[in-house]
């Protein structure tokens, strides 16, 4: 019995050994210009196949709502047709309540589609929000891969 339990011991150990190689090994890195932080608008970032560039950031105020505008490129840099999804965007406040896109908003001209290889789609995205005092942050999600992008927000007034 003794042995038989040293041999489980260490056949679990290496086990784990190289399971912590594998994952160790394997990448999410989001951003490739800076690190962890929080990205400006001036910095640009892949997320899947896209190359994504926040052009510019403003709040707009209607009768009914107040938005956050998002002026936004995507590039596809992969050798195949991409999905454009804008409902992977979304705008976080600094309470951490998260506001989804908007796509009945008058100005928008982002609508989302295929993106050919090479392709490059720019356009605004509107988000309503509660509390224009609030700071935000954007946030684009490629599901299949796990990778996200987040910028930090630097509202014009």
């Amino acid at each position: 019995m003794g042995w038989k339990y040293w041999m489980l011991l260490g056949l679990v150990l290496i086990l784990g050994f190289m399971a912590g190689m594998f994952y160790g090994s394997s990448s999410n890195t989001v951003n490739q210009v800076v690190d962890d932080n929080l990205l400006t608008t001036e910095e640009t970032a892949q997320v899947g196949s896209f190359i994504i560039s926040i052009h510019e950031a403003y709040l707009e105020e209607t009768e009914d709502e107040d938005y956050v505008i998002v002026d936004v490129s995507f590039f596809n840099e992969s050798d195949t047709n991409t999905q454009l999804a804008p409902m992977n965007s979304s705008v976080i406040d600094d309470e951490g309540y998260e506001y989804q896109h908007d796509s009945s908003f008058g100005d928008q001209r982002l609508m989302g589609g295929q993106i050919r290889p090479g392709g490059q789609r720019r356009g605004t995205l509107a988000y309503p929000v509660n509390d224009v005092e609030s700071s935000f942050e954007w946030v684009y999600s490629n599901h299949a891969t796990g990778q996200q992008g987040v910028w930090d927000l630097d509202l014009a007034p």
